[in-house]
């Protein structure tokens, strides 16, 4: 693989986490400048923080084990035998206590202290720390909890605030793992993490058609899973029969549209002993997602298209066949192109070709 700059990493990371805030404004600044996106993160989140800092922080309980004067929880005898605890009247205790010093609240902390590094603007940076010193006089401390135990948090219907600072948080976070200078065309190589630039990518795709083309009448479906047409089956076929499913499909009822969509992280070409072709695996993949769903109760499957899209560094390559009535396009996006090239060719590929004579 090639390299990225970074602040079109900036922008698949924009797009990916979805900040309809951000992405809903009618001017194309962010696009044009991407080099921003981290200071319109970051106000955003400011935005949110302080409108729920007028509420109480939540409390969650975390274990604790201290030096008591009294029995709270359980007792940790072996720490009160060998340190004769009890001679000084006191006893080791293990217990759960209510605080505001939970992994939540320490999350959003550190946060803001990875935002006060990362934004351009004093103004902002000022507000950062502010907010930081905030949530340390109310009792949250300074330490970044692990991701996995933010993954593992769940948010009730009334907590979408909360859940909304997590999501951003995380997205601050997600902006300090290129560390070369921010803005410039300084590169990324993707191979210092191939599996996260990857993951990225298809999330970015994903949330720029949910963007671009849900207020156009589009319904925009990830992960979306394809019945096999089974008219017969063994018992025990349904434990081993792998599911089937497409990274995107877009669709557009009104005008009887579909497209379904695979990102593949890889080149478009294969290399082999004669000459370069298309990947003979994707190629099968796709066709089973278009003719599988064909002659089922659903007018949209029996004319959809379908498209591998992959990423590109500084060439573009469009090709297409018509396949049984099905368009199938082999794209590129190039990732070496401006944010607002980058648009433009995503949004380009979803034309029908014309029909050559």
């Amino acid at each position: 693989m090639n390299t990225i700059p970074i602040r079109n990493l900036w922008l698949l990371m924009l797009y990916a986490a979805e900040l309809s805030p951000l992405l809903e404004q009618d001017d194309s600044s962010i696009e044009n400048n991407p080099e921003i996106i981290p200071d319109l993160v970051t106000e955003l989140f400011l935005h949110l923080l302080e409108q729920r800092l007028r509420r109480p922080l939540g409390l969650a309980y975390q274990a604790q084990s201290r030096i008591e004067t009294r029995v709270r929880g359980r007792i940790d005898t072996l720490k009160t035998a060998s340190q004769q605890l009890l001679l000084r009247g006191q006893v080791a205790c293990h217990y759960q206590e209510l605080t505001v010093d939970n992994p939540l609240n320490a999350y959003w902390l550190a946060a803001l202290e990875t935002a006060s590094r990362l934004v351009s603007q004093a103004a902002l940076r000022q507000r950062c720390q502010y907010e930081a010193q905030l949530l340390r006089r109310l009792g949250v401390s300074a330490e970044k909890p692990e991701e996995t135990t933010i993954r593992a948090l769940h948010f009730a219907v009334h907590q979408k605030t909360d859940q909304q600072l997590t999501e951003i948080a995380h997205l601050l976070f997600s902006f300090m793992i290129p560390n070369e200078e921010t803005g410039k065309q300084s590169l990324v190589r993707p191979e210092r993490d191939l599996s996260k630039i990857r993951y990225l990518y298809e999330k970015a795709v994903a949330g720029f058609y949910r963007t671009k083309l849900t207020p156009q009448g589009w319904k925009v479906s990830t992960q979306a899973r394809l019945n096999w047409p089974i008219s017969q089956k063994s018992a025990g076929i349904t434990a081993i029969l792998p599911q089937m499913q497409s990274d995107i499909m877009l669709e557009h009822r009104a005008q009887q549209q579909r497209w379904i969509i695979d990102t593949k992280f890889t080149q478009i070409l294969k290399a082999n002993q004669w000459r370069e072709t298309l990947s003979e695996k994707h190629i099968y993949q796709i066709y089973a997602y278009l003719k599988s769903q064909t002659g089922q109760p659903d007018p949209l499957a029996d004319h959809a298209n379908a498209m591998l899209l992959y990423p590109s560094y500084g060439k573009i390559r469009d090709e297409y066949i018509e396949l049984q009535g099905h368009w199938i396009r082999f794209v590129t996006v190039d990732l070496m192109a401006s944010a607002k090239e980058i648009t433009e060719q995503l949004l380009a590929v979803l034309q029908t070709p014309e029909p050559h004579p």
